[in-house]
């Protein structure tokens, strides 16, 4: 039986300075297995609905496009839509993109080509990631990491 394991169960004698150390040490061992075990653990995958949710929440984080993301949109879009509905267009977008919808169907529904929509895929990714990483730098706490 160890000292460690004697102090545990309660029978090694400490005074109060001695049981204090033997806390700070006992945390840092403790701090150092559970980052081992983490280390070792496998990457597991969230199932499907807690993946929906948590791009959802994402996706619901964007309020505004960026200006200079606006100034990338060609010019008949960025003449036509407000920084704010193009946010809600992008919202929508996502949306359909999360539930499995195709590029074909969506150059079919907004009348977009194909190559404009696969722009505004990674537009929008970028509006997404841009207002999560603002929420999370103005300390606005995330669920997870996104």
């Amino acid at each position: 039986m160890t000292l460690d394991d004697r102090i545990i169960a309660g029978k090694e004698p400490l005074s109060i300075e001695r049981a204090l150390n033997f806390l700070k040490e006992h945390r840092k061992k403790v701090k150092a297995d559970i980052h081992e075990q983490v280390k070792s653990a496998q990457v597991t995958i969230a199932p499907v609905n807690d993946r929906i949710k948590y791009l959802k929440y994402c996706i619901s984080l964007l309020e505004e496009v960026d200006e200079d993301l606006l100034r990338m949109m060609p010019v008949n879009i960025r003449t036509i839509y407000s920084r704010r509905e193009l946010a809600d267009f992008f919202k929508w977008f996502l949306t359909e993109k999360i539930y499995y919808a195709s590029d074909e169907k969506l150059a079919k529904e907004t009348g977009v080509p194909i190559d404009l929509i696969k722009d505004i895929d990674i537009y929008a990714q970028e509006a997404v990631f841009r207002a999560v990483k603002h929420n999370r730098d103005s300390g606005i706490p995330l669920v997870g990491a996104c």
